[in-house]
């Protein structure tokens, strides 16, 4: 989904779309994340969903290693750990997720978020197609990911770990998260 971009990103996504079938590029009105977000779980039509943000990042092997996880593990999500990169590219730390590892359930997942055990991004997470078609993004409000994610855990029956980081998250000091609030 294109909201509203105004760098040679559209015309990427654009020409990735025309050369894969499969690739369906939306252009919206800029409306923010949520909406974006929500637009996207609308048109897709796979068995999974992950969410990446324009400082993320995949690993080549992500999708193929996601998938499989979540298929040998019979869940509907997989949280996956991430790399965190300060804006020279230099690895900071390795965060995602901080429990034993093993399959866990729903309750327990959505505690783990409150004490810090897994990170309360909807990235970094590959859902069952199924489970986030239940649940939408609030549209008009910043950190949506926080009871997005709190939704899919509590729609989920399993959820299983990925200790490998799959994600490459890069410091960008402009990003929603790391710079000042302001009245918007």
């Amino acid at each position: 989904v294109n909201d509203g971009s105004t760098d040679e990103s559209v015309a990427i996504a654009q020409k990735f779309a025309d050369d894969n079938e499969n690739v369906l590029l939306i252009n919206a009105k800029h409306c923010g994340s949520g909406n974006a977000r929500n637009l996207g779980i609308k048109a897709a039509t796979g068995n999974y969903i992950a969410f990446l943000d324009s400082d993320d990042e995949l690993t080549e092997e992500a999708v193929a290693k996601l998938v499989s996880n979540i298929e040998q593990e019979g869940a509907d999500i997989v949280v996956s750990k991430y790399s965190y990169h300060n804006a020279e590219g230099k690895l900071i730390r390795i965060s995602g997720w901080y429990l034993d590892g093993t399959p866990q359930d729903s309750y327990t997942c959505a505690c783990a978020m409150y004490e810090y055990k897994i990170a309360n991004t909807c990235w970094a997470k590959l859902y069952r197609t199924t489970i986030v078609k239940q649940v939408q993004f609030a549209e008009d409000l910043w950190f949506q990911d926080m009871p997005f994610l709190l939704a899919c855990f509590l729609k989920a029956e399993k959820i299983c770990f990925e200790s490998e980081p799959l994600w490459k998250n890069h410091s960008r000091p402009s990003s929603v998260t790391r710079r000042t609030i302001e009245r918007k």
